[in-house]
């Protein structure tokens, strides 16, 4: 369940979770709505196909976006390519939040891989 995941993190990170959900579940169009889905390990979020997962870590969320590293744009650097390394989430791009500062430009990623699933 959400709560069960929330239960992980601080205060800080459950208020920067719903946050970063609120923001996630307001892209979706006119097209379909986006499925929110909590799993064992990760909440994933859906439109058509997953788009990016979320796990919630006592000090930080750490996202996986499911779009190919070379077709994302990120000048900032945050993320990382993971797809040779064994992790959690069926995503390839890894990106850590810690704090507010960085949630509107995670949003702007997760919005490209978002428009990959429409």
């Amino acid at each position: 369940t959400l709560d069960y995941h929330l239960e992980k993190g601080s205060e800080k990170i459950q208020a920067l979770f719903h946050s970063l959900r609120d923001d996630i579940l307001a892209l979706a169009s006119e097209e379909g709505e986006i499925i929110e889905t909590p799993n064992k390990l990760y909440i994933s979020y859906r439109h058509g196909k997953n788009f990016c997962e979320v796990q919630i870590q006592s000090r930080s969320l750490k996202l996986h976006l499911d779009i190919a590293d070379e077709l994302l744009h990120d000048p900032r650097g945050l993320t990382r390519d993971v797809s040779g390394v064994g992790h959690w989430g069926t995503g390839d791009v890894e990106v850590r939040i810690e704090t507010d500062d960085d949630l509107s430009y995670v949003v702007e990623l997760i919005k490209q891989s978002y428009q990959q699933t429409m």
